[in-house]
């Protein structure tokens, strides 16, 4: 007879909570990216890292156009050749700087973009999730950009991208 009483008691207890509603506290920053969680930094490449520019709100933008970058073999160009293909090795840095092991990958808009890491014949694609880069807390891996012009000759000078050529960088805990 007891043991039927707490058997009944248990099948009639389960369920009883439908909702619960507490405050909380949080906080939090938002900041420029080369501070964040996953930092995104101009890698150590002399010869490029005018590629890698900020905006007004601390995000990356990549500037393939007019710069002033001048060393011992550059001058300031005026943006990318025609009908070529374009491989900008180390372009910049992604740092974790989160707790966890992260993996970090991107998805594009364009069919002309692409993002890689290595160099020369060693080069991989870090597009999409199956792609991915695995990065534990204070890793950092240096990407390169690559920029198809191939089919744009010369009389097809100006935006190579219409602003909506965006990219995503994700990282996820692995």
């Amino acid at each position: 007879m007891g043991s039927l009483a707490a058997g009944g008691a248990a099948a009639m207890g389960t369920g009883a909570l439908s909702q619960i509603r507490a405050e909380r506290n949080i906080s939090g920053e938002i900041v420029a990216d080369n501070e964040a969680y996953l930092k995104i930094n101009a890698a150590g490449s002399a010869t490029h890292g005018f590629i890698v520019e900020y905006n007004n709100g601390g995000e990356v933008n990549l500037n393939f156009g007019e710069n002033d970058q001048a060393g011992d073999y550059v001058s300031g160009g005026e943006g990318l050749n025609p009908d070529a293909e374009n491989w900008f090795d180390d372009a910049f840095r992604v740092v974790n700087t989160s707790a966890e092991e992260l993996d970090v990958w991107f998805e594009k808009d364009s069919s002309r973009i692409g993002f890689y890491q290595g160099a020369g014949s060693g080069r991989s694609s870090v597009v999409g999730s199956g792609n991915s880069v695995t990065l534990s807390s204070g890793d950092a891996v240096d990407l390169g950009v690559y920029v198809s012009t191939l089919g744009l000759g010369k009389n097809n000078e100006g935006q190579l991208f219409d602003g909506d050529d965006d990219f995503e960088i994700h990282a996820e805990p692995s």
